[in-house]
């Protein structure tokens, strides 16, 4: 492990530190490299390590949520590095900006994410690691080595330890279905799908929810929390089926737009009773303190290390012994 470099870029320097922790406490890694950014008056921003990397494999953490200025950083780290003389670098993004725009899916407008993989590949990327892409498709917009994790690793067996009896497993939509299955197959669960259907332009109401929820703890998953108005409408409708418990497991907590005040609202009506996210993205200042958070840096701390070593990624996740 002395060959291999962390570094953290501004957007996730929290979780970098801790996945520097990690892969102190189980192979002696020396943690978090030094570096820092330099800022100009006009806005400007000019990357540094502080540390010798010629020849060395380094990993750059840096999750590309708005705004763009955090890709835009990663994309100057990762040219830094390049210019640097660094053996390989390894682009480490938990949460993938961009993910959802994978398609045309109207006249005139850009396949983003295909772009931004273009884009970070030719900055000087080597190998890119992420977790819970809105859409797996987007590993095929990548010509270099694509590791794709799975957040329900680390954070199935917390639920496991918190619903224990006469849960269901929720999709608040069709697109969520086969997280949903595979979340259900994995807690021996139950499976319900909520189905909406549009009424006009962003708007949406519930059309049917398929599966019984009279008398379950409802464990609603996601991997994007975003505006929440797809949570908000998914609750109300199945909190006439009367069930035991309502919570919410979302692995990417965006949390745009409104969210927070739709959240708190339904948690203050008591609607909700646990919402669980990642550190994928940090939460902002003003989220209120019952959110709950799990940390991913031993997921991606293990999986670097195993990356670093040519080891097997899936076997790892198939003995689901991933815990913080």
């Amino acid at each position: 492990m002395n060959n291999l470099l962390l570094f953290a870029g501004s957007a996730s320097l929290n979780l970098g530190q801790l996945i520097g922790q990690y892969m102190q406490s189980q192979a002696g890694h020396q943690g978090l490299g030094k570096s820092h950014i330099i800022s100009f008056s006009d806005g400007e921003i000019k990357p540094k390590f502080d540390e010798n990397i010629r020849g060395r494999d380094i990993v750059i953490v840096q999750s590309t949520y708005t705004p763009a200025e955090n890709l835009w950083e990663l994309l100057l780290w990762l040219d830094a590095a390049k210019r640097a003389s660094a053996k390989q670098k390894i682009a480490a993004i938990p949460y993938f900006g961009y993910s959802r725009q994978e398609r045309k899916d109207e006249s005139r407008v850009p396949i983003s994410a295909k772009l931004v993989a273009q884009i970070i590949e030719l900055a000087g990327a080597d190998r890119f690691i992420t977790m819970d892409l809105h859409s797996p498709a987007v590993q095929g917009f990548f010509n270099i080595p694509v590791d794709h994790i799975y957040a329900s690793y680390i954070l199935i067996p917390q639920w496991r330890e918190i619903l224990t009896e006469k849960v269901a497993v929720v999709a608040p939509d069709v697109g969520a279905v086969k997280m949903a299955r595979s979340w259900a197959k994995r807690l021996g669960a139950d499976l319900i799908i909520i189905n909406k259907r549009r009424t006009g332009i962003d708007q949406t109401e519930v059309a049917e929810i398929i599966g019984n929820a009279h008398s379950k703890h409802l464990l609603i998953v996601d991997d994007i929390i975003s505006t929440a108005t797809t949570l908000n409408l998914g609750i109300r409708a199945l909190i006439k089926r009367k069930p035991l418990s309502i919570n919410i497991c979302g692995i990417h907590p965006v949390m745009s737009g409104k969210a927070l005040e739709l959240l708190t609202k339904l948690y203050e009506e008591g609607l909700i009773q646990r919402i669980l996210v990642t550190d994928s993205i940090p939460l902002k200042p003003e989220a209120p303190k019952w959110i709950e958070v799990c940390s991913i840096a031993p997921l991606f701390g293990e999986v670097i290390m195993r990356a670093y070593r040519n080891e097997s990624i899936n076997s790892l996740f198939d003995r689901e012994e991933i815990k913080g």
